[in-house]
């Protein structure tokens, strides 16, 4: 038995597809009572949530501009250049405005997660390199999925529809691929790497 899988989760809650009806937005990692709760922790000053917050806040940067590309590339000798940084940087950026944007009302940080994935949505078709490639395409995917649905929520970000098609064509098929064939190795071989994405989809 498969565990769930964390990469269609994600797609599946930021799809606008009436099949996931059942899924209440936002969801992934955070839900609205979540968020609620962390509003009162920081309003209340409460440790040592507060601290952790604290620690959020630090990376948050409404100024943050993407280096979004068409071609991200990891792991291979012929990697010109070997340039996943750049998305990892990008998607932990989206995650950490959109959180606080949730959190704090602040529409600049909106904006800043806003241009973050509109950028990559707009740029990426293309994720390779060696078998690492599956690490960003699962990883950076995922987070990529939970900026997105958390940003949903903000009437100001239009590029929802964009976003999703970006991860079925670039991201799903790779996960897909990778959970069912593990390159070839047995499910135990990568098992550290998809405990949390097994299919969830037929």
């Amino acid at each position: 038995m498969r565990a769930p899988n964390a990469f269609k989760t994600a797609l599946l809650a930021i799809s606008l597809s009436p099949l996931v009806s059942a899924i209440v937005h936002p969801g992934l990692l955070h839900t609205d009572a979540d968020f609620d709760r962390i509003k009162d922790f920081v309003a209340k000053g409460t440790e040592p949530q507060l601290t952790g917050w604290n620690k959020l806040v630090s990376h948050a940067n409404k100024d943050y501009q993407p280096s979004a590309t068409e071609t991200i590339c990891r792991g291979a000798s012929w990697c010109d250049p070997e340039n996943y940084p750049v998305l990892y940087r990008d998607a932990h950026a989206a995650y950490v405005n959109a959180i606080y944007w949730k959190v704090t009302g602040d529409t600049a940080y909106g904006d800043a997660a806003a241009r973050i994935l509109d950028a990559w949505s707009g740029n990426l078709t293309l994720v390779t390199g060696s078998n690492d490639k599956y690490l960003v395409a699962g990883i950076q995917g995922y987070q990529l999925a939970n900026a997105a649905e958390i940003l949903r929520g903000y009437s100001e970000w239009h590029g929802l529809q964009a976003m999703i098609t970006m991860m079925r064509t670039v991201f799903l098929s790779m996960n897909d691929y990778f959970l069912t064939t593990h390159l070839g190795a047995g499910n135990e071989h990568y098992w550290a790497n998809v405990s949390r994405l097994a299919a969830l989809l037929p």
